[in-house]
């Protein structure tokens, strides 16, 4: 029945007072010295921008936005105007509320006798609950102290300094497969556009090269599974990420470079208006990421702290131990507090700029509502430019079996200490196949009847499991390409009983696949695919995976859906079985 204004922490110890002490002061900090013009100004341009981004995506609002409308109004008699409406009312009043009005709100939320303190820890020997007197002790040194207001520091000179001369679009062809223009740069690169009218206000983008940390040296093991997250918090240039975030306030503009097994990517969005901004920020990924020793070392400490209340955990124990049994690549393996530890700042500047220093193994697609005499000098400043040499350029995704699950048959057993005992599973089943559209939608297919059929039996019937489900997937990587697999936490006395089940159904869908079933899955895929063809998502998605092995699964997708027969799963299921790599891993209680 009360509305908070709620502030949090995150201990990287088992000691939360200072967290308590260093949050409740930057609390105050805002409190009584206020907000900076500078940073009120960031707030206001980042609202009516998203707010404007909404309005002109007006026409293609989706069902899960009005519901959940619908629910706060039912909930909390929250209002439900039009966006027009909104739109309109919050253009006159957001640039005419004075920061002096803002400023005052703060204090009156943060009093002396409104405050409650809510501290969570784990609980372990040598872990001391701190007392209420101690929290006491800390609001009270905290409210003694004189704290200087916050200072915003903005940087003002460019994000990039200095651009080179402008490149040249030195082929330009229509691509009739996908409806989409195909620019051929001076510098090699490739660039696909696909222009579409879905929504108003978005332009998504993808840059997509083959191969990924399959190339990198096994000692950056550790550099590898900290790279994504090392990536969230860097600069570009002499822009700290802080720095980039300010700069983008205003902006519906976003950008992450993306270090997958036997790809890596930069991906990103934007509206038209807001494109300029999202090549400067495409040119300076590809040229200029960065990130200080200070920032690094943030990540660094935010993340061992959040992990280190994992590590005991047995879900977080069950990954660890499966994929150290699936996988004999170290990048492979689940990140750990040793590893965020071993990683370093130079290693991960050094893999950033590897993945991008050739920038002619991309080939770079956008979609969405672009207007190409806008787009093309765009692309000719910002993607023309970069470094590239397209004869060096990766032509085709290297093999490295060390990637792909391990073959053959067999179980691997854990054990650990456990509160409540459980049998945490995971089977396995991978083959090599060739990859069609239509083997792919039969994956999918095989996958979906297994999930419903575990349901019913495992779940439903015999009380089991809360949950469980099961996939089937085909990727276009070569090697050990299409993977059955489920996982689950089961009542470890019926652990024999399941095991065999979900074997024996498997083996059985070779022969027994019921065409009811199989229509069932196919009328949801049909819907999927039909709604796909108006999401700029899909048409990004439809286009990138074109590019890694030239197979189109986008176009006719439907026709290819519908023409799956029941022996075509089934065909699928006898390849599986036939290739005899099955694999069971489980985590027990320990005694």
């Amino acid at each position: 029945t009360k509305d908070a204004l709620t502030v949090g922490g995150v201990s990287k110890t088992d000691d939360v007072l200072p967290v308590l002490e260093s949050t409740y002061r930057e609390l105050l900090r805002a409190a009584r010295g206020g907000f900076t013009v500078s940073e009120y100004e960031r707030a206001k341009s980042e609202y009516l921008s998203r707010l404007e981004r909404a309005y002109n995506n007006r026409a293609d609002v989706e069902n899960n936005s009005y519901v959940q409308e619908y629910v706060n109004n039912f909930l909390t008699n929250e209002p439900i105007p039009s966006i027009e409406t909104e739109y309109q009312i919050m253009q006159q009043w957001v640039p005419n509320i004075p920061l002096q009005m803002i400023n005052q709100v703060l204090p009156e939320l943060v009093t002396e006798n409104n405050r409650v303190v809510l501290a969570m820890l784990p609980e372990k020997d040598g872990v001391a609950l701190p007392t209420p007197e101690q929290m006491a002790e800390v609001i009270a040194k905290v409210n003694a102290e004189e704290i200087e207001p916050y200072l915003d520091e903005v940087k003002d000179e460019p994000l990039i300094p200095q651009l080179p001369a402008p490149g040249k679009i030195v082929s330009e062809k229509q691509c009739d497969q996908f409806g989409a223009t195909v620019l051929t740069l001076s510098n090699g690169v490739k660039v696909i556009v696909k222009p579409t009218k879905f929504k108003a206000d978005e332009i998504l983008f993808e840059a997509i090269a083959k191969n990924g940390m399959m190339q990198i040296d096994d000692a950056l093991a550790a550099d590898v599974k900290f790279f994504d997250y090392a990536a969230s918090q860097a600069g570009l240039g002499t822009y700290t990420s802080t720095d980039v975030q300010k700069y983008l306030s205003g902006k519906q503009a976003n950008i992450s470079p993306e270090l997958g097994t036997t790809s890596r990517s930069i991906t990103g969005f934007s509206t038209p208006k807001d494109l300029p901004t999202l090549m400067e920020l495409i040119y300076a990924t590809f040229t200029e990421v960065s990130i200080n020793e200070d920032e690094f070392a943030a990540i660094q400490n935010r993340m061992s702290g959040a992990l280190k209340n994992q590590e005991n955990n047995p879900q977080y124990i069950f990954g660890r131990d499966l994929m150290k049994a699936l996988f004999e690549a170290p990048a492979r393996q689940t990140l750990t507090t040793d590893d965020i530890a071993a990683a370093t700042r130079e290693n991960f500047i050094k893999i950033a700029h590897d993945m991008t220093d050739n920038a002619a193994n991309f080939t770079f697609v956008f979609v969405g509502n672009i207007d190409m005499d806008t787009f093309r000098p765009l692309v000719e400043q910002y993607i023309a430019t970069l470094p590239a040499d397209a004869a060096t350029a990766d032509k085709e995704i290297i093999d490295n079996p060390r990637f792909d699950m391990k073959g053959g048959k067999g179980i691997d057993e854990f054990t650990t200490k456990m509160e409540t005992p459980q049998t945490y599973v995971f089977i396995g089943s991978i083959a090599e196949v060739p990859y069609t559209a239509k083997n792919r939608v039969a994956a999918s297919a095989m996958g979906q009847i297994l999930s419903k059929r575990l349901l019913e039996t495992v779940r439903e019937d015999m009380g089991a499991v809360y949950s469980i489900g099961a996939a089937a997937q085909l990727s276009r990587n070569p090697g050990k390409n299409l993977a059955l697999q489920t996982s689950f936490p089961m009542k470890p006395e019926m652990r024999k009983e399941v095991l065999d089940f979900i074997e024996a159904e498997i083996n059985r869908m070779q022969s027994d696949i019921k065409p009811e079933e199989l229509a069932k899955v196919t009328e949801f895929m049909v819907k999927e695919a039909t709604e796909g063809k108006e999401n700029n998502s899909s048409w990004l998605n439809g286009i990138t995976g074109f590019t890694l092995n030239e197979v189109d699964t986008f176009n006719g997708d439907v026709d290819v859906i519908q023409s799956v027969t029941v022996e075509d799963v089934q065909n699928l299921v006898k390849e599986i079985i036939n290739q005899g790599n099955y694999r069971i891993v489980t985590l027990d209680a320990a005694e």
